[in-house]
């Protein structure tokens, strides 16, 4: 499971995240969307307008993201990356399951 965080400078929301992340002894990914243009596009067509946005590949094409500082997720991922199956996460097979399921 990979973990990229797109940030930009200047952004207090940016620092908080990467450091509550380190934190937690999670490994990501850092791309700057004010210095990559494509990945600035990226972040623009899942729907983001603000940094810091983390997405996390789940696999198969799934992706789990949002937007903005959220210790809550961070804590989720942490469970989610430990094998747990914490209240409120969906177990990662299941979504990638689901998602599979979808009517296109």
């Amino acid at each position: 499971m990979n973990v990229t965080v797109y940030t930009q400078a200047h952004c207090q929301p940016c620092k908080l995240t990467g450091m509550k992340m380190r934190q937690r002894n999670i490994v990501f990914d850092i791309v700057r969307v004010d210095e990559d243009e494509a990945a600035a596009g990226l972040v623009k067509s899942m729907g983001f307008g603000s940094a810091p946005v983390v997405v996390v590949d789940l696999g198969d094409g799934a992706t789990w993201s949002w937007s903005g500082y959220r210790p809550d997720e961070i804590e989720k991922l942490e469970k989610v990356l430990a094998g747990a199956d914490p209240e409120g996460v969906v177990p990662i097979h299941t979504m990638i399951d689901t998602l599979k399921n979808v009517p296109a």
